[in-house]
């Protein structure tokens, strides 16, 4: 899949550490929000101790093919053999860099420094801010880099709309923050704010 900036507009992350460890609970989550119209997926397995690397594989491979089912991209965090081997669409980044790959690239941004370093390497399609102070610097933020950035992963449902009217690309959101009981009610109000 060729990247697009509007893939980023509900960009939801998270892995089996948002749901108790529970493989099963992650992926019927995830494949809820699929339905519910989020548009991008990215896999982010906090405690790499809590799955063998043929587990993060298969269900990578699982993730990868509820995202053409749906016609969601997924993108794999930090493991581009694994983002590779199971055909995702792109990979994560916890620092921008050059990496020979077919897939997309993001990278995380944790200060403006960064935002105007990241410049620098041609092979990144978008980056995410990730820092506490996101507000104050948000709008100068945008204007230092020719990518679309999305906002951070923390922000509450309430945060949100303020995030887009300072110029982020796209919504990061853990699945932490989403209401799991009603998915769909939290991606509809998401939605509404563009």
């Amino acid at each position: 899949m060729t990247f697009n900036p509007e893939m980023l507009q509900i960009y939801l992350t998270g892995g089996t550490q948002n749901t108790h460890h529970d493989s099963y609970e992650f992926l019927e989550v995830v494949e809820k929000a699929m339905q519910a119209g989020i548009t991008a997926f990215e896999y982010q397995q906090d405690d790499d101790q809590m799955l063998t690397a043929d587990g993060r594989l298969i269900l990578a491979r699982r993730l990868v093919e509820l995202g053409d089912h749906y016609s969601v991209p997924v993108i794999i965090n930090e493991d581009k053999k694994i983002a590779e081997r199971v055909g995702a669409d792109g990979i994560f980044l916890q620092a921008p860099a050059n990496i020979k790959t077919d897939l997309f690239i993001g990278a995380r941004c944790s200060s403006l420094a960064e935002i105007r370093k990241a410049n620098d390497y041609s092979d990144l399609s978008y980056l995410a801010y990730n820092a506490k102070d996101v507000f104050p610097n948000a709008a100068k933020l945008t204007s230092l880099t020719r990518l679309p950035v999305l906002s951070p992963n923390n922000l509450s449902l309430d945060e949100m709309p303020e995030a887009l009217k300072m110029g982020f690309a796209g919504l990061a959101v853990d699945i932490s923050v989403i209401d799991v009981e009603n998915i769909q009610k939290t991606i509809e109000k998401i939605k509404s704010f563009y």
